[in-house]
């Protein structure tokens, strides 16, 4: 569900939010939210098709928050560290002012009732993930590029990458975790998977494959380090626009972590202002119509 625009006229409670025809409302703090939409839905492989969708959901976790000001693997965080020119970097990185958002994010699982042209659908205890990013300066237009894949395995583990190159401190920032049977979190401490396999030039992948590394402790005593292959398969796309000078793309997919199979969501974040050979990307003016200044 995308909103036209960010701009909160419906305003917020004590224990909601409410943003064009979507509101969200806490029932327990990071337990229990419900759910409800009811609007226009797009077709992915359509665009110009629509169907008149209502939803009633309730979101419930009893996973830990993974929160990125803390949680961060220190080995992935070093990684990606050293390849940064210190004078250029720790200016932007130190000077808070600037930017001091916070994000976190939560597995969980969602129950929810759809009505799609008056045809009911219903959908029980599906996989998802929940996250929230707050602070007085969120700046999109300051990252050149970010992918976020979220995977959700048929044996019922669930996992985050993400790969962030940052125009004023990180060209590589790369961080990912994957959900425990007890509701704890396991960081993702390396991967060899790098911008530039996302593809580029408005063309999006279709096809992915990389290595992690898990490291899980044994015992609660020794922490051992497994190497993961990852595959992912995704043929269609949805090209958005939440900010201006921002675009994203969202696909939808199946993927294979060793043998296991899942579904996943790869987003695409794209700068226009950085976008390389401009005259060969794909057409985004379509885009504005949608987008509110």
């Amino acid at each position: 569900m995308y909103p036209n625009s960010m701009d909160n006229a419906l305003g917020n409670s004590v224990d909601s939010f409410a943003l064009d025809q979507f509101t969200l409302s806490v029932i327990e703090p990071l337990r229990k939210w419900k759910l409800n939409f009811e609007g226009k839905m797009m077709f992915v492989n359509g665009p110009e098709v629509s169907a008149h969708v209502k939803i009633t959901a309730e979101w419930t976790s009893h996973h830990d928050v993974w929160l990125l000001n803390r949680d961060l693997s220190s080995e992935s965080f070093a990684d990606s560290f050293a390849l940064e020119n210190w004078s250029k970097f720790s200016s932007a990185f130190f000077d808070r002012s600037k930017d001091n958002v916070v994000h976190w994010e939560q597995f969980g699982r969602v129950d929810a009732n759809v009505e799609i042209d008056r045809i009911g659908i219903e959908i029980r205890n599906a996989a998802t993930v929940r996250d929230r990013s707050f602070g007085k300066i969120r700046d999109f237009t300051a990252i050149h590029r970010y992918y976020y894949i979220t995977m959700f395995m048929e044996n019922g583990r669930s996992l985050v990458i993400t790969v962030v190159c940052h125009k004023k401190t990180f060209s590589r920032l790369f961080f990912g975790f994957i959900s425990n049977d007890d509701g704890t979190n396991s960081n993702i401490d390396w991967t060899d998977l790098n911008i530039y396999q996302f593809g580029e030039n408005g063309r999006v992948i279709e096809e992915l494959c990389f290595l992690i590394r898990i490291g899980t402790l044994v015992m609660r005593i020794v922490k051992r380090k497994f190497v993961h292959t990852v595959q992912i398969v995704c043929d269609n796309q949805h090209w958005y626009r939440l900010e201006k000078g921002v675009v994203r793309c969202e696909q939808i997919g199946d993927c294979l972590v060793d043998h296991v199979p899942g579904k996943c969501m790869i987003q695409s974040l794209y700068s226009e202002t950085s976008l390389r050979a401009k005259t060969f990307c794909k057409s985004l003016n379509y885009l504005d119509k949608n987008y509110q200044n």
